[in-house]
């Protein structure tokens, strides 16, 4: 019995492989522990070729291990990162408002508290109300023809919004995820993927991040992998299957319209070249134009 893995029909009457891991150590192990489907995989195991490697990226091997210890700072794209890393949000979307209280100790003291001789008689700052827990879903896939520069970016743009979020107060639950097709019969089988990055009381691991975020192997040696792993038709061996539209996506994961989602780089606006013009398009599909502004750095 396979923990991870539900498999069922939907409303469609599409068959689902619906895999959950809770966290990406779980996904590595499995991916570890499983062997291929070599019935439908064993002609052309993609996630194993390592020829072309400006094209496919690192071996399989070093990803797995990258996804458990993660990119040091000496990662070339840290200072890309850097640049938009001044988010500002306006007023809406910031910290719940402090309220002053009177207390027995405090910073200041509440003048007609002392004269009246109550023993509270000190002022103190305390944040009130709940903190509010957004749930950030990362698509994992892309069309094939994304560039490296498209994936960069995108990724460096999710990953400086989650922190700026954590930084006025948010708790952020981070998902990747990943819905495909085999395009080949009329989507008969849909191929879908959640990995828990995140926990809310967690705060962002950049360096855990990169490989799902930026790193163009992830999709071909990962996600494709995990694919060669299912019980799927044949037909998928051909393409490996065709990313879903991510409003398809949000109706098939019954997302909340509060949910942040961050489809494709094309989806998003993204074209790979100047950061900030990518981030403001990025804002602008999200309609997050009020809440967000960036100040732009010198290059």
């Amino acid at each position: 019995m396979n923990k991870y893995l539900k498999i069922y029909r939907d409303s469609l009457d599409r068959k689902v492989f619906k895999y959950t891991f809770p966290s990406i150590t779980s996904l590595v192990q499995y991916l570890k522990d499983t062997p291929i489907n070599m019935k439908v995989f064993g002609g052309y195991i993609c996630s194993e070729i390592d020829t072309e490697p400006e094209f496919r990226g690192e071996p399989l091997k070093d990803t797995l291990e990258h996804l458990i210890y993660g990119y040091n700072q000496d990662y070339k794209h840290y200072r890309e990162i850097s640049k938009v890393s001044d988010i500002k949000f306006n007023q809406g979307i910031g910290e719940i408002p402090p309220r002053s209280i009177k207390s027995y100790v405090g910073s200041r003291v509440d003048i007609p508290a002392y004269v009246y001789g109550s023993p509270r008689n000190m002022r103190r700052v305390v944040r009130v109300g709940q903190k509010k827990i957004i749930n950030f879903y990362f698509q994992l896939s892309y069309p094939a023809g994304t560039k490296e520069n498209e994936i960069i970016n995108r990724g460096i743009i999710a990953m400086q919004l989650i922190k700026a979020l954590e930084n006025v107060g948010y708790s952020i639950n981070l998902i990747g995820f990943e819905l495909d097709t085999e395009s080949l019969r009329d989507d008969k089988e849909i191929f879908y993927v959640t990995i828990n990055l995140k926990d809310v009381d967690l705060t962002l691991n950049e360096s855990k991040c990169i490989g799902p975020f930026m790193r163009k192997e992830f999709l071909r040696r990962i996600m494709f992998r995990l694919l060669e792993t299912a019980d799927v038709s044949d037909y998928w061996s051909v393409s490996y299957g065709s990313t879903l539209p991510v409003k398809e996506a949000v109706d098939i994961m019954n997302l909340r319209d509060e949910d942040i989602v961050f489809g494709t780089p094309k989806e998003l606006g993204i074209k790979g070249s100047d950061i900030y013009t990518d981030f403001e398009a990025t804002i602008d599909k999200l309609k997050l134009n009020d809440e967000i502004t960036l100040r732009k750095r010198l290059k």
